[in-house]
Formats: structure tokens, C-alpha cells, sequence
């Protein structure tokens, strides 16, 4: 069989390798049930039967990060509803991995400090770096796209990039890549933010650094939940750079079915919000 129960007996040099992190676990979930499934494609998986690991993290380097990492999530995902964590899966940032939702980094960075704790070497299921001059890029992007949008409104290919390089500033984008700066083992430096949107930012900031700082999983899944879900940061339509629902994220055929069509409606509606994006963006950008 690919798929088997790992038992502490049958396989004591797993239960030896990883001990510390079985421990933690233990004060706080009881008993796991943990798999090896060899034709599993990821690294780990986290169901209710437990964790399973796969034949790339099984006996490997990133045995213990993966334990850890799915670990953490079967204790959040059992302290918070599903109705509150479910749409934070699907909040992919752009500066990481496909994969990678704003749940998924949140879960590797607890992962990293328990292993980092317990002197376990740990390899990231997600790794990200994003660079210092990050945002002031795509703030610079941004302004360009908007005011060659505001020359002719109407035109689909100004508006769908204007459209792009505002969804890399809407909200969650921006909270996830707040959130990688809460890790307290981070180092100083990283992303340059400008001061507004810090200050936008800062309720996250600080209670994601106390919540990895203690290593609890549940607090900072609700962190992330309640922080987007009292903004309504949970799509590209909303972030701290504008006021309301964003026109541009009509859906994208809509949007340019309505822009080809030389739509009046659709003018009065994005010349006022370009107008007020493009000042926003004079300010802030570098």
C-alpha cells in the first residue's frame, strides 16, 4: 500500500526526529493521527483523519517544517469556523508562489518559529523574498497606468492595465505582505512602505507580531479573518487607496465589453476614481 499510519514503534526515527514538534502539538491537540502516503504530490497534506506527509518531505530536511506547518493548521482551522478562514485560502498575494494564499504564508511562518525554537532546521513549503523596493514599483506602475488611462478612458487596453497595477495595491495584497514583516525572527529592513499605508496597516502589524511571536496559530488566523472581513479586503475591489469598490474590477469582460461600447456610465464611473488614484498615487510614489 502507498498510503499507511505512522506508529511512534514502527517508525521511532520519525517520532525521534520530530519530537519537539509532536510535543507541542500534543498540549494543544491531543493525539494526531499522522500518515505516509508515497503518491501524495505534495509535501504534506492536513485533513480531518491528521497530517499526512509525502514521500518528498517523509525521512527528508523538511520532515519536521511540513509536520509543523500542517500541524498548525489543523489547530487553527479547529479554533476558528470554517466561514471565517475558507476565503482567506483563496487570497493568493502576487509576490509569492501560485500556491500560496495569505493562510498559507500566515501557517509557514508559524512553522518557521517553532522549528526555529526547537533548533530543527526548517525549509519553507512557500518561501518568499519579496524586494525592497517592492511596492515603491508597483506604486510607480501604478501612477503611469492611471494617468495614461485618464488620457482616453474609454480605452480597453489603458483601463485593463490601470486595472492590473491597482490590484497589486489593493488590500489583501498589501496586508499579506505586511503580515510576512510581523514574524518577530524577521530581519531588520525589508519591503521600504510609505508612511500612510503603514499607519493603514498597523492593527494588523501589531497583533500578528504578538500572535507569531507566541506561536498561536488560532489568534492569528483570526487576526487576518477580522482585519480583511471589517474592511471588506477579501477581493481586488477594496484597499487603503481608495474608497469603496474600485469600477475597475467590473468583471473583466464586462468591463471591456462596456469601455469598446463607448459606454457614457462607464466614464462618469472611472474618470472621478482615475482623477482621485492618480493625486493619491503623485503623493505616495517615490
Amino acid at each position: 500500500m502507498s498510503r499507511r499510519r505512522l506508529h511512534p514503534i514502527g517508525d521511532g526515527p520519525l517520532f525521534a526526529r520530530c519530537a519537539p514538534v509532536l510535543a507541542f502539538f500534543a498540549e494543544r491537540l491531543g493525539e494526531v493521527c499522522l500518515w505516509l502516503d508515497e503518491g501524495l504530490a505534495d509535501h504534506g497534506v492536513a485533513t480531518e483523519e491528521g497530517v499526512t506527509l509525502g514521500k518528498s518531505a517523509h525521512g527528508t530536511d523538511r520532515e519536521a517544517s511540513v509536520l509543523a506547518h500542517e500541524l498548525f493548521h489543523l489547530w487553527a482551522r479547529a479554533a476558528v469556523p470554517a466561514a471565517e478562514w475558507r476565503e482567506l485560502s483563496c487570497l493568493r498575494p502576487r509576490f509569492a508562489p501560485p500556491a500560496a494564499s495569505i493562510e498559507e504564508l500566515a501557517t509557514d511562518l508559524l512553522a518557521r518559529g517553532l522549528c526555529e525554537n526547537a533548533s530543527l532546521p526548517f525549509l519553507p513549503s512557500y518561501p518568499v523574498a519579496p524586494p525592497a523596493d517592492l511596492l515603491e514599483r508597483r506604486l510607480r506602475a501604478a501612477s503611469v497606468a492611471v494617468r495614461a488611462a485618464l488620457l482616453s478612458p474609454l480605452d480597453p487596453e489603458r483601463l485593463s492595465t490601470a486595472r492590473e497595477a491597482l490590484s497589486r495595491l489593493c488590500g489583501h495584497e498589501l496586508a499579506s505582505l505586511r503580515l510576512l514583516e510581523a514574524d518577530p525572527a524577521r530581519a531588520a529592513g525589508g519591503v521600504r512602505w510609505p508612511p500612510q499605508l503603514l499607519t493603514a496597516l498597523a492593527p494588523l502589524h501589531r497583533d500578528a507580531s504578538l500572535a507569531l511571536g507566541a506561536l498561536a496559530a488560532p489568534q492569528l488566523l483570526r487576526t487576518l479573518c477580522r482585519f480583511l472581513a471589517a474592511r471588506r479586503w477579501n477581493d481586488r475591489r477594496r484597499g487603503p487607496l481608495w474608497d469603496g469598490d474600485s469600477p475597475l474590477e467590473l468583471p473583466g469582460r464586462l468591463l471591456l465589453q462596456r469601455a469598446r461600447a463607448g459606454d457614457d456610465g462607464l466614464r462618469a464611473l472611472v474618470v472621478p476614481y482615475l482623477k482621485a488614484m492618480a493625486e493619491r498615487l503623485r503623493f505616495l510614489s517615490p
